[in-house]
């Protein structure tokens, strides 16, 4: 497994500095947590569906806004992340977030025979 400081660093070599425009947060991070006014990048609205019982989930970003949770979950040799936004995504966004997500997956989890993006409705 992963730290999260290994996560975060993968994500920011990979995604982040090439410009893209999507972005898994890992839990725990700074751009999410560590801001009191978190609008900058969520929308007040969205805010609800981030809260965990003991902190926050997972985000993803679209554009430099979060626009839902991620988590992975694996079952055996095969390993699923599972997005749930917070509004509908446009059919270029979930195809992005699909591509992304699943080299997310092989870099997470390179041992998984089979891996899979969802998007799972709120």
């Amino acid at each position: 497994m992963l730290s999260v400081r290994a996560l975060n660093r993968a994500l920011l070599e990979r995604q982040w500095l090439s410009g893209r425009v999507r972005k898994a947060v890992p839990e725990y991070d700074n751009a999410f947590i560590a801001h009191a006014d978190r609008a900058r990048i969520v929308a007040p609205a969205d805010l609800p569906a981030m809260r965990a019982e003991n902190g926050f989930l997972s985000p993803f970003l679209v554009d430099g806004f979060v626009r839902g949770t991620w988590r992975v979950a694996r079952r055996r040799e095969a390993v699923t992340l599972e997005l749930r936004p917070t509004r509908r995504l446009a059919a270029p966004e979930r195809v992005a977030l699909e591509e992304e997500g699943l080299r997310l997956l092989a870099f997470l989890s390179p041992e998984s025979r089979a891996r899979d993006v969802r998007v799972v409705r709120a």
